[in-house]
């Protein structure tokens, strides 16, 4: 069988469209598949330098912008349609809304029907202002219309697309998959401790997020700060990087907190962070399927989070984590609290919890589901629910 040529579409992403990407990428049969890339040169540095030598693929840099911008946005469509024309593709899979608005645009322009939409997240949290509600509802609406599939990495996110009247018939849910394996490792922690300015002998209570607003940060730190009234020892970490560092760093001095927390920025060593935690917290407002919380919960650490989008799929509340209430710092530091005070229960969540990776969110799950889906699609039968 000839290979099938798939072009992949991706807006610049720090966060979890990247990570899916870079995995899907990477473990893709190359005998069956010819994949292209089309990102920036930015995305391109991010994610080249992870591919195995076996990947078969091919990097187009087109500057795709994360925001919307009239004239970069036509630019890239006129980019886009440049490409389809010039090239062969059998399908293209575009990651994101704002990938999928140009590329679908592109691909119909030229009259390319066979066009893969992967939802990472909700819409809700940009939907907060009414002009905002409509404007990515209709982009969606479109985006959806263009799309022969759409890909759901959770039920969450499904069954919210079909309450804005999506046929339920074109959604495929393929959840997010990572390398369990990867976080099953032995490591210094003192040195990392040391490393980052902790006391070694300190529990620490972190998280890995981008520093943007949907991640809700800020309750983080309320949290951290009621925490540290009755337990002064603690420390707190926040990983990554985003728009809303300097703001998150001048919110921990106003709460008297800045010499117990410690932002790392950007690290390459996620495994290495996650294992000197004693316990991982997600505070976001809204989520897909949180990349990071399946990989602290491949590391065996207890989890606290929100109970957002397709985080209740992961974790069952009381055995493989505990779920608490958006935007509730109490709430947070309740959960946090609860599973410090008892390491019986904090080490049953985490056994659990790495259970419940290693059986149901594996990469070669999603892997094997999108590249059935693929196959369907080519082959015109019906896709995978």
């Amino acid at each position: 069988m000839e290979q099938i040529n798939i072009l992949q579409i991706v807006r610049p992403s720090d966060g979890g469209i990247k990570e899916h990407v870079k995995s899907l990428l990477n473990n893709l049969n190359p005998s069956k598949f010819k994949i292209y890339v089309v990102c920036d040169n930015n995305t391109i540095y991010n994610i080249k330098q992870y591919f195995k030598d076996k990947v078969n693929i091919t990097f187009l840099p087109i500057d795709i912008k994360g925001e919307i911008s009239y004239l970069s946005d036509m630019q890239g469509i006129y980019s886009l349609t440049k490409l389809l024309r010039n090239n062969s593709f059998d399908i293209i899979h575009c990651h994101g809304l704002k990938a999928a608005l140009l590329g679908g645009i592109a691909a119909k322009t030229v009259g390319h029907k066979n066009i893969i939409y992967t939802a990472h997240s909700n819409i809700s949290f940009k939907t907060s202002q009414i002009t905002n509600t409509y404007f990515y509802k209709t982009v969606e609406k479109v985006v959806s219309h263009i799309s022969k599939q759409i890909i759901a990495v959770s039920e969450g996110i499904k069954n919210e697309m079909i309450m804005r009247k999506i046929p339920a018939e074109r959604i495929t849910v393929i959840p997010n998959g990572i390398d369990a394996s990867r976080f099953k490792i032995e490591t210094d922690k003192k040195h990392i401790k040391r490393q980052l300015g902790i006391p070694e002998e300190a529990n620490i209570v972190g998280t890995i997020a981008r520093l943007a607003p949907q991640k809700n940060l800020e309750t983080f730190l309320k949290g951290a700060a009621i925490l540290l009234s009755s337990m002064p020892e603690l420390r707190f970490i926040i990983v990554g990087d985003g728009p809303l560092k300097k703001q998150l760093q001048e919110k921990a001095i106003e709460l008297g907190i800045e010499s117990k927390v410690t932002f790392t920025g950007y690290r390459n060593d996620i495994p290495e962070i996650l294992h000197i935690m004693d316990v991982f917290a997600l505070s976001s407002w809204t989520e897909g399927l949180p990349i990071t919380v399946l990989e602290a919960m491949a590391a065996e650490k207890p989890v606290v989070a929100t109970r957002v989008g397709g985080t209740p799929e992961i974790i069952e509340d009381g055995l493989t984590g505990l779920l608490v209430k958006p935007n509730d710092e109490k709430s947070l530091a309740e959960g946090i609290m609860h599973i410090l005070s008892n390491r019986l229960f904090a080490d049953a969540l985490g056994t659990a919890a790495r259970k419940n990776i290693v059986e149901n969110y594996t990469i070669e799950k999603m892997v094997e589901s999108t590249e059935k889906l693929y196959f369907d699609l080519i082959t015109k039968r019906r896709p995978i629910t």
